[in-house]
């Protein structure tokens, strides 16, 4: 599993690219019919990377992520999982 470190240039779409996997998107998208643009990234490298995002910037990163595909609105939600930020900064 490839996580890339903060000092590349790697946009949260490539890194995204980087871990996915084609054969997992297809099992991933037969157990979620009607959703469209799987990548096919599984849930643990998905954690480590949302970890990773939200010790360096959380709420930079966050705005960094689009809607673009399934992993990055889970990416989302991990991120704002893991931000480190007083409870008024989640609301």
């Amino acid at each position: 599993m490839l996580i890339s470190s903060g000092k590349n240039n790697n946009t949260i779409k490539e890194q995204l690219s980087l871990l996915a996997e084609p054969a997992y998107r297809d099992f991933a998208s037969s157990l979620l019919p009607g959703t469209e643009n799987i990548l096919g990234v599984r849930l643990p490298a998905l954690r480590k990377l949302a970890k990773k995002l939200a010790k360096e910037n959380w709420l930079q990163n966050l705005n960094l992520c689009t809607q673009d595909s399934f992993e990055e609105i889970m990416l989302q939600g991990f991120l704002i999982g893991y931000a480190k930020a007083p409870p008024s900064r989640h609301s």
